[in-house]
């Protein structure tokens, strides 16, 4: 070997050298394989997705049931009205009653003063079970009077809901227009007999005009159908015969209208006839 030589190859070394470090830098190996650039690298693997942490709903306490439990009371008749004290559980709106006495006796029952509160007693015959509803007013109170014949066995269900008492507004309608009739009728009889006030002419023009009251709202109940339209037919039938006797209108239809009664007073609305002549 020449000097020559010597002095060529060490000045190939440091250029080999600089090519090992190019190749570094690109990332390329040396065998000639191509690789990806670290950043694409990276874009192709899958991501890890960051999974929600659910959100706890909050603790959903269910509905209180609408009726409250049954107050059970047993007594034996006297004869006299007895008041039944019972506990009005809050947010009662309404309250029913079941009563049930089997023996030779009439019997009422009511919630409060119906005649104040101007609702509907239960009554009936003691030959099985009966019952009733009322809305809760602040007069309504927490007493329950009940009457039976003496030695008359009963028991009584008082069931106090959160719902409020279902009141048909068209029935209400019905019941107050008719009572309306039957006072109508009521004075008719009574003015021309008991008192004396007037004369047969006026007892015939006052049923009259109670007939023809009773013929619109027979016209309308049938027009919407209504539960009370048959027994309104029939009492005006009877009102319209023209050989009346003066004097006994409500007796004439007081069979008929019973129910009408027992729907009004169902409905909590019953019927009122309201008195011209007494004190």
């Amino acid at each position: 070997m020449t000097w020559g030589d010597l002095a060529r190859r060490r000045a190939a070394a440091p250029m080999i050298a600089v090519a090992v470090a190019l190749l570094a830098l690109t990332g390329c190996v040396a065998t000639g394989d191509v690789v990806a650039p670290a950043a694409d690298i990276e874009s192709a693997a899958p991501r890890a997705t960051a999974t929600p942490t659910p959100t706890p709903r909050p603790f959903a306490s269910p509905s209180p049931p609408a009726v409250f439990a049954d107050q059970v009371y047993t007594g034996v008749g006297t004869g006299e009205t007895e008041k039944v004290v019972v506990t009005v559980p809050t947010g009662a709106q309404s309250v029913s009653i079941s009563v049930t006495c089997v023996g030779e006796s009439q019997f009422g029952v009511e919630y409060g003063d119906s005649m104040a509160l101007g609702q509907a007693m239960l009554g009936g015959w003691c030959d099985g079970t009966y019952d009733s509803s009322w809305p809760l007013l602040p007069a309504s109170g927490d007493v329950v009077n009940v009457f039976m014949g003496e030695g008359i066995e009963w028991e009584v269900v008082v069931t106090f809901s959160r719902d409020p008492f279902d009141e048909d507004e068209a029935l209400t309608r019905e019941c107050a227009a008719f009572s309306d009739v039957l006072s109508q009728l009521q004075n008719a009889d009574d003015g021309y007999g008991f008192y004396a006030a007037f004369g047969a002419a006026e007892w015939y023009d006052r049923v009259d005009a109670a007939t023809y009251d009773l013929a619109e709202l027979a016209e309308l109940a049938e027009s919407s159908s209504s539960e009370l339209m048959e027994s309104f037919s029939a009492i005006l039938a009877i009102l319209q015969e023209r050989d009346r006797v003066a004097g006994g209108a409500l007796e004439d239809v007081w069979r008929d209208y019973g129910p009408i009664s027992d729907a009004c007073d169902r409905n909590q609305t019953p019927l009122v006839i309201m008195a011209e002549f007494g004190g």
